[in-house]
């Protein structure tokens, strides 16, 4: 009540303070401890980021704008686009961003987008750190289907952790990865995108997004870069000599930190190198970077510091530069080393003819002389070595702008050495014994390799597309023929275990009309033709060809004994096969009653057909392989089929194994046997016309006439025709 005063209820007396003191100290020390845990600041969530340079300089306006764009304490979403040439130093500023205020976030996602693989790769990578590590006092995720890029985002725009920062990393062909749909819909949060497109800004202006542009690294900066990378001092006056370069080579930080190796290994000086460099840059004037680049002269300034350093790699060690082409073919994206290695530990007759593929075979028998060269790699900035994580293996990345000058060379990126990448890289991938339903025997469906493994398969592909002559990959006379028959197949196979099922359809098929050429010699497919037909109908599945998945099940039955442990698997798929079937046949035959109904409620008259003449008949008939009378009988069983769909699951389920069991073919047990067996009317219907299905078609007369002489059938076949309107 107003005014009461309750403050006296339960209050102890003087002579119970000893007693119930020990409940209140104890109350408090539990408070206390709840605030303290309540108060102590949660450490970020942070995805698995790119190799850092160890080397940062300037850019301090750079960094001093995207505090200010991002700051997390101001409401509302905020977001930049940070673009430039290639080289420029885009990635390494998001990282020194991240490295020197992560405590301002919750969490942060990185997002490779360098390419719709890449980014499929990473989104998959978001997809198990959210689930693993959001579970705990935060809300439950809004969406429940399969898409990894919709779960990230629906996780993003629902979760408690607010002050999170999204990083989309390499976005240079915004249009074709919808860069605008991979921005959560929200306002909170912060977002970084990379791209070497000023598209990039275009798309996100209207949503609000800043841009910074990376010119190049001031004149001081860039000099303390290069004679940092190049281990000299010099005295002030001749840090001149270090402008001078830092200005030649346009402020790149990727060049200026090669140009500091160069003169670290003394292949040029600092009085000869601007000579050197105009030498070797009148012959690269003809490269021309891909439309769309900003700054076109700079990367043709970065391109030819990459040639004389290249230059200087063949002289000192001409296996490490193989292992720089190598990288390259498999393309800008971490690899690990124990699956590089491998790629040379298998027999190929390519290495044979190659004196420089047979000197890296033989270095890499031994770990520590391969990574003797992987360091000097390492050493000159043209690769970044990852050490091992719990969850990771041991990984070499090459940088985005070194792959595309060694590709786009056709003296540095040859036909055999990109055969021999993708044949041993699919070898590696597919080895050991494998199964029907997972093929690539070299992984397992949940490792970290089985999800990483297409953005190497899809630039592989790119380059056998681009840089070799289909006449040399074509049997029987093509110098690779024998090769890519099982370059194929393997892809096949990665794409299959991928659930990318146009691609697997592709490659396999290719593989498929290499076989004869290839069964002539020694070689064979990994897993045998069985493997590739199954693999084939499993996809045409996927992709709902049903027709095809049912012609190469056939091709596997044939190939395959019955007592072999995939024969069950195969039954299994078949049977679904004849499941979609029965669906999408009652599917149809609904929608086409409906509109006979539909037709008939508005009062209107349905169409009837015209009666066929003796003439047209028999054309039919010759067309099917079948008599006039037999063929009019494929129609009236056809229209039984649509009323009857539905009985498939429990008669042709159950009837199924007995009739493999008599190992007798489909009309003559089912047909002559199952008329007479006592079942449900509309299991007997369903499985008498499925049955019997081909067997009309096929002008067996014997069929007709038991048929017609069943009376029940009789009664069904006119049962539905009336229905149809037939």
């Amino acid at each position: 009540m107003p005014g009461s005063n309750h403050r006296t209820i339960c209050k102890f007396g003087d002579h119970e303070t000893e007693r119930f003191n020990p409940v209140g100290l104890a109350i408090t020390e539990l408070v206390q401890a709840v605030l303290i845990t309540r108060s102590k600041p949660e450490l970020p969530i942070i995805s698995e980021l790119p190799i850092s340079t160890p080397t940062f300089y300037g850019r301090s306006t750079e960094l001093e704008t995207l505090f200010d764009v991002l700051d997390p304490t101001l409401p509302g979403q905020h977001g930049i686009v940070i673009f430039g040439i290639g080289g420029s130093g885009k990635t390494q500023l998001t990282l020194k961003y991240i490295k020197d205020k992560k405590k301002l976030y919750s969490a942060v996602v990185w997002i490779n987008a360098s390419t719709s693989e890449q980014l499929t790769q990473s989104l998959t990578d978001a997809f198990y750190m959210i689930s693993n590590s959001w579970t705990h006092k935060d809300r439950s995720n809004t969406y429940s289907g399969e898409n990894k890029r919709d779960f990230v985002l629906a996780r993003l725009r629902s979760t408690l952790k607010r002050n999170w920062l999204l990083v989309i990393d390499s976005a240079d062909d915004p249009n074709s990865i919808n860069l605008a749909q991979l921005i959560p819909d929200c306002i909170f949060g912060a977002i970084i995108v990379t791209s070497m497109r000023r598209d990039a800004s275009d798309i996100l202006e209207p949503y609000g997004f800043e841009s910074i542009e990376l010119d190049n690294l001031g004149d001081a900066d860039g000099a303390e870069l290069i004679l940092d990378r190049a281990r000299i001092s010099v005295p002030s006056h001749r840090s001149s000599d270090a402008i001078l370069i830092v200005r030649e080579l346009g402020g790149l930080p990727l060049a200026l930190e090669q140009a500091g190796i160069l003169l670290r290994r003394r292949v040029v000086g600092l009085d000869n190198f601007i000579t050197e460099y105009h030498t070797q840059y009148k012959e690269l004037m003809g490269h021309l970077p891909r439309a769309g680049e900003v700054q076109h002269d700079k990367s043709r300034s970065m391109y030819t510091v990459l040639s004389i350093l290249y230059s200087n790699v063949k002289t000192e060690s001409p296996i490490a530069a193989t292992i720089l082409r190598l990288l390259a073919v498999i393309g800008p994206t971490q690899v690990p080393i124990s699956i590089f290695l491998n790629i040379f530990q298998f027999d190929s007759k390519i290495p044979t003819t190659d004196i420089e593929l047979q000197s890296i075979q033989n270095s890499s028998k031994s770990v520590a002389t391969f990574r003797l060269h992987m360091t000097l790699l390492e050493d000159l900035c043209l690769v970044k070595i990852k050490p091992a994580s719990i969850d990771h293996l041991e990984s070499v990345l090459l940088h985005r702008a070194v792959s595309q000058w060694i590709t786009k060379s056709p003296s540095e990126c040859e036909p055999r050495w990109v055969i021999f990448v993708a044949l041993g890289l699919g070898n590696v991938l597919c080895r050991g014994e494998g199964s029907l339903d997972w093929p690539m025997g070299g992984t397992t469906s949940d490792s970290y390799i089985s999800r990483i493994c297409l953005s190497w398969i899809d630039h592989i592909d790119f380059l056998i597309r681009e840089s070799i002559d289909s006449s040399t990959i074509q049997p029987p006379h093509g110098l690779f023929a024998a090769e890519y028959a099982n370059i194929a197949c393997n892809f096949g196979y990665i794409y299959f275990c991928n659930a990318r099922h146009d691609e697997a359809q592709v490659f396999l098929s290719c593989a498929l009309s290499y076989y004869p050429f290839i069964s002539a010699t020694d070689d064979d497919f990994p897993g045998g033709i069985l493997r590739l037909y199954y693999c084939l109908a499993v996809s045409y599945y996927e992709t709902g060809n049903l027709g095809k998945a049912e012609e190469f099940l056939n091709a596997a039955f044939n190939n395959s004994g019955k007592e072999s442990n995939e024969y069950a698997k195969m039954i299994s798929l078949q049977q679904l096969i004849w499941d979609k079937t029965a669906t999408n046949q009652h599917h149809q035959s609904s929608a086409g009653i409906s509109a006979h109904r539909e037709n008939i409620r508005r009062g209107k008259q349905p169409v009837q057909p015209r009666r066929a003449s003796q003439k047209d008949e028999h054309e039919k008939a010759d067309a099917m392989g079948c008599t006039p009378d037999a063929a009019l009988t494929t129609s009236f069983l056809r229209a039984a089929a649509a009323t009857f769909d539905d009985a498939i699951d429990k008669g042709y389920r159950a009837l199924d194994p007995l009739r493999r069991s008599q190992g007798v073919g489909v009309s003559e047990w089912e047909v002559h046997r199952l008329i007479s067996l006592h079942l449900p009317a509309r299991v007997k219907a369903h499985i008498v016309k499925r049955a019997t299905m081909s067997s009309l078609e096929n002008n067996t007369t014997a069929t007709k006439e038991i048929l017609l002489e069943d009376s029940f059938y009789r009664r069904i076949l006119a049962r539905s025709t009336e229905h149809l309107g037939i």
